[in-house]
């Protein structure tokens, strides 16, 4: 057999023999099921993957920035893929300490066509948001992959003649989730010895429920400003009675002492703080992301130098009234 012919994806020795079966036989299109093939193989250049080839390179996950990336902790353990199956219409909590394998197989097994449909391209739809991540540095947010997923399912469905079939399985999927909030925090310091808070508050479809800015008189560090940040946006989150909330913040030490991978003792008690107000939610979920993603927060942290603490019901302050002068606040 020749190099290339020995690279083809084909059939395996038991026991994985039925999971590359349902795999190859999933009703999703080729390009989706070579990938599913790759994943279980473990051969996506992931990371990991990579670095065991030799090629040196930070090994972080590019969507999460707090864990070394792998097939496993990327398609079931970040927390980008949790929220964007947790927000999908399946509503799906990956389980843990599973085998990637027996994961796979197990679902593919459940019978329900539209179920394993989105549930393929999502994992999909992962993987590009990764490499968007890595090569263009555009990161995507995980709820509106999810409804692309869904859309792209459905186009799917549309090439291949199958809507009738499909739309039988889908009446028995739980409708997209129209309730879960996005919200975007973000701090900064004053040398006069002022702290400001900036926060966005979104639906699933982008759309601003809410801005707010708030200002108060104090000296502190950088770093209990950002969590005093985050503990304000839940506590207004809170008081508005959300249920399903996904809080994200580029301060990624933060982020990093709310979801336990590490420990700040300056600030572990408002860390605690804003551990049960998250409890206080159906659904909640903190993730790390970058500043470029984190504009308006920030705008906001900005404009409140000028104006306080100000809430915007329904939009966001005019441009005129966002001021980037650095010489007004510092952003942390």
């Amino acid at each position: 057999m020749n190099a290339k012919a020995s690279k083809k994806p084909g059939p395996s020795r038991a026991p994985s023999t039925k999971l590359w079966k349902k795999m190859w036989s999933a009703p999703v299109n080729s390009r989706i099921r070579n990938f599913l093939w790759r994943m279980a193989k473990n051969i996506l250049p992931t990371k990991d993957n990579l670095s065991r080839k030799g090629i040196n390179s930070d090994l972080l996950c590019p969507l999460c920035q707090t864990a070394k990336e792998s097939v496993s902790h990327l398609f079931m353990q970040c927390v980008f893929v949790k929220q964007l199956l947790f927000s999908s219409p399946l509503s799906y909590r990956v389980p843990t300490n599973s085998d990637i394998k027996d994961w796979l197989l197990g679902f593919l097994s459940c019978g329900d066509v539209f179920s394993i449909q989105l549930l393929c391209t999502m994992l999909h739809r992962t993987w590009l948001a990764r490499n968007s991540a890595v090569f263009n540095q555009i990161f995507q947010d995980p709820i509106r992959v999810a409804e692309d997923a869904v859309n792209g399912v459905a186009e799917h469905n549309r090439w291949n003649q199958e809507e009738k079939t499909i739309s039988i399985a889908a009446t028995t999927t739980k409708p997209w989730p129209k309730d879960v909030i996005t919200i975007q925090v973000d701090a900064g310091l004053s040398p006069n010895g002022s702290i400001a808070f900036g926060g966005v508050f979104r639906d699933r479809e982008r759309k601003i429920i809410m801005a707010a800015s708030k200002k108060e008189e104090a000296r502190t560090e950088p770093v209990v400003a950002e969590i005093l940040a985050i503990r304000w946006s839940l506590g207004i989150a809170a008081d508005l009675k959300f249920e399903r909330i996904i809080l994200q913040s580029d301060a990624l030490g933060v982020v990093d002492c709310i979801n336990g991978h590490r420990s700040i003792a300056v600030i572990d008690h408002i860390t605690e703080d804003c551990r049960i107000l998250l409890n206080s939610f159906s659904f909640s979920s903190v993730m790390f992301i970058p500043r470029s993603s984190n504009v308006d927060a920030h705008n906001l942290v900005v404009l409140s130098k000028r104006l306080g603490s100000r809430t915007w019901l329904g939009s966001y302050p005019m441009e005129d009234h966002v001021v980037t002068n650095s010489g007004l606040i510092s952003a942390v």
